[in-house]
């Protein structure tokens, strides 16, 4: 039995460093990030990172002066 395309890809996504994934994890919306963390523990620590979440705000504070 052969793994299915979107499972292959997470396979490989998971092989990667995990100062990659989280660099990868900055440009995720909240509610993908959410579904990120939910995939795996892994990923789960990874989405619970200080330093997303310290973009995230920024991010925030970035289009809150904007308005």
């Amino acid at each position: 039995m052969h793994a299915a395309p979107s499972l292959k890809i997470f396979e490989k996504l998971v092989e990667l460093p995990d100062e990659l994934i989280l660099v990868m994890c900055t440009f995720l919306n909240l509610r993908d990030l959410c579904s990120f963390s939910l995939t795996a523990k892994r990923c789960r620590e990874i989405a619970e990172s200080n330093v997303l979440w310290f973009n995230f705000a920024a991010r925030s504070e970035e289009h809150t002066s904007e308005l």
